[in-house]
């Protein structure tokens, strides 16, 4: 994944017109409970983290998000945690170690 290049508005607002990166793995099914989403957050700014968690969970509908990587990174999921039933943040082996 290329690095992430960040756009500024002229109020200073970074990523104004971001869309989400879509970035997820989704599994079980098409619709319906049991669906599961899972994204590596690594390369990604907090703004696009929570662009393609707020995509997972009230476009897809999806209730179970895990977002591997997601370092140090202030204000994630504020405005989506209440939608979403399940919401892991987990540091992959491979970074871990690193």
């Amino acid at each position: 994944m290329a690095p992430v290049k960040l756009h500024y508005d002229a109020r200073g607002l970074a990523e104004p017109d971001a869309q989400p990166p879509r970035v997820a793995t989704i599994t079980g099914g098409q619709a319906g409970a049991g669906r599961r989403a899972v994204f590596d957050a690594a390369e990604l700014s907090t703004r696009l983290i929570n662009l393609e968690l707020r995509r997972l969970v009230y476009e897809e509908g999806i209730a179970d998000v895990t977002i591997r990587n997601p370092g140090a990174k202030h204000s994630l999921a504020s405005a989506s945690w209440p939608a979403a039933r399940s919401l892991s943040m987990a540091a992959s082996a491979t970074s871990a170690a690193a």
